[in-house]
């Protein structure tokens, strides 16, 4: 197909952003560099993952992102903003995370704190599977990582509304 998908965390307009842009010929031209993330705060979002759905149409990103801090930058959120044509329209950002994370609970490293090297997303699968974002959150004493399913289908049917809507997100390691 040639389609590539490209996000990063950038200035836009001198905001912080979530810039995402994309290749439709193998990475010979790309559109022009939008941002996905709809705060409209100057909060901090960093770390962003992006996956694609199988047919190129479904394109979920998450990220972090301190909108929910009431000014405490320590404190960040997962947040998803998601497209249903491929990139060229976005939803309105989701935020993933039930609690805020203390980004100084993360590993100190000699570059500052690692909170969001590991994230990922398990892409949707058809019209009616919703994407599977998985991240480092500090909620407790120690980073673990924690998944949520997200409860948005490009489609409504029986089967999308039997996905649980919840958007809590569970622990994989306890």
């Amino acid at each position: 197909m040639g389609n590539l998908f490209v996000v990063y965390q950038g200035l836009y307009l001198s905001k912080p952003s979530i810039l995402f842009t994309k290749s439709t010929d193998a990475g010979m031209s790309w559109s022009a560099p939008q941002p996905i993330n709809d705060s409209t705060s100057n909060s901090p979002v960093f770390n962003p993952a992006v996956a694609v759905s199988p047919d190129g149409q479904v394109v979920t990103v998450a990220f972090y992102d301190a909108r929910m801090s009431g000014g405490n930058a320590n404190l960040v959120d997962m947040f998803l903003a998601q497209s249903f044509d491929g990139g060229a329209t976005w939803q309105r950002n989701l935020r993933v995370s039930s609690v805020s994370s203390d980004v100084r609970l993360a590993p100190l490293t000699s570059s500052g704190y690692m909170l969001g090297d590991y994230l990922g997303i398990a892409p949707s699968t058809s019209p009616d599977v919703p994407a599977v974002p998985i991240w480092v959150d500090t909620r407790g004493t120690n980073p673990d990582p924690f998944i949520a399913r997200i409860g948005m289908a490009r489609q409504l049917t029986f089967a999308s509304w039997r996905q649980p809507a919840s958007r809590w997100p569970t622990s994989i390691i306890r």
